[in-house]
């Protein structure tokens, strides 16, 4: 009896250390795989790349903002505006201009509705829906310069008139940080209108022309409240390259353009598709300087007697940049008879005389 009981006590010792690695193996069992364990330190890192990130570009921000230049506001916009000089019977006969180009600022009830479509459509189609930015263009652009080594435009027509108007023209890294900060500003004080308006009236279309009035005047001898759908088309497609898009120097380019424009200006609701494909089918007829202004420059002597008389007004001011309607009291019909006169009798002199003779040989 003794021996069945050391018997049964041995057992029940040896079956313990079986339990305890039975254990072991289901602990061992329930530990995470590899794959899961680099899953989890790969969030990690993304979660804390993320962080550096924002915290990159929180600095990179407040860095290149702290000496930002004072935004504007509508009454700021005050740029040169080219001067000219009209008949008494309404012909203009001269025109002084500054050396940064031809403008004349109009307001924006003065420029026609479909300019005003054509250029967001080409532009900037969401203009009136975001604050000053577009993040969804701009990481677009990103994705393009780093998958195709091509850079694509982002900038909205906001960050254009801050370009323009209040930094340099620089391409740099603190300029374009700089731009970014002073749309959200520009887009924060001004009603959108306002800057519709100061970028009309300032964005380059070619030729030396700026401004949606001068575009209309130079290209079809018309004021900016008369284009019509397939010109205010023609000139919002300029905007991308003004003189490699000029419908004066390259046409087709510039149909080419004016066919995307109204293609887009179509989706994007401006226009219905029938008013798109009328549109597509007008000529561009281009004026010339003789159809804009047959009398320009026809009386020099005169006007040449008018820009003294404006200096001497106004001593302390820039004549070509303050934008003047100046009406004197020539008649150009008369004025062109007296010259015509003038001409017929010198030559009859010369006939007489012989002073067409040259006077001496080398």
């Amino acid at each position: 009896m003794a021996g069945k009981s050391k018997k049964t006590s041995s057992s029940s010792k040896g079956k313990k250390p079986r339990r305890s690695r039975k254990k072991g193996a289901s602990a061992a069992d329930k530990r995470p795989s590899f794959f899961i364990r680099a899953l989890r330190y790969l969030v990690i890192l993304v979660i804390l790349g993320g962080l550096a990130g924002v915290g990159g570009l929180v600095g990179l921000f407040s860095y290149h903002g702290r000496d930002l230049p004072a935004i504007f506001k509508r009454e700021d916009f005050k740029p040169s505006q080219i001067t000219r000089v009209y008949s008494k019977d309404g012909h203009l006969i001269d025109e002084l201009v500054a050396p940064d180009g031809r403008r004349t600022v109009v307001a924006f009830k003065d420029i026609a509705p479909h300019m005003r479509d054509a250029i967001l459509a080409a532009e900037d189609a969401d203009f009136y829906r975001h604050q000053g930015l577009d993040y969804y263009g701009m990481v677009r652009a990103l994705y393009y310069a780093v998958r195709y080594d091509r850079m694509q435009g982002a900038s909205t027509i906001t960050q254009q008139v801050v370009k323009n108007l209040v930094l340099t023209p620089e391409r740099t890294l603190k300029r374009k940080v700089q731009e970014i900060m002073l749309a959200r500003q520009l887009d924060d004080r001004l009603e959108k209108d306002d800057i519709l308006y100061i970028y009309l009236n300032q964005i380059y279309f070619g030729h030396g022309n700026y401004g949606v009035e001068e575009a209309a005047r130079f290209y079809f001898g018309k004021r900016a409240a008369e284009l019509s759908l397939s010109e205010s088309a023609t000139l919002a497609g300029l905007v991308q390259s003004p003189e490699r898009l000029s419908p004066a120097k390259h046409p087709k380019r510039s149909l080419q353009r004016r066919r995307y424009v109204l293609e887009q200006m179509w989706k994007k609701g401006f226009i219905s598709e029938a008013e798109a494909r009328t549109a597509t089918s007008d000529p561009v007829k281009v004026v010339g300087r003789k159809e804009r202004s047959p009398f320009l420059y026809k009386a020099p002597y005169y006007t040449a007697h008018v820009r003294r008389e404006l200096e001497r007004r106004f001593p302390d001011q820039e004549i070509a940049a303050m934008g003047l309607r100046v009406t004197v009291a020539v008649d150009m019909d008369k004025q062109l008879q007296a010259q015509q006169s003038l001409r017929d009798g010198l030559r009859a002199l010369d006939e007489r005389k012989g002073f067409y003779r040259p006077i001496k040989t080398l």
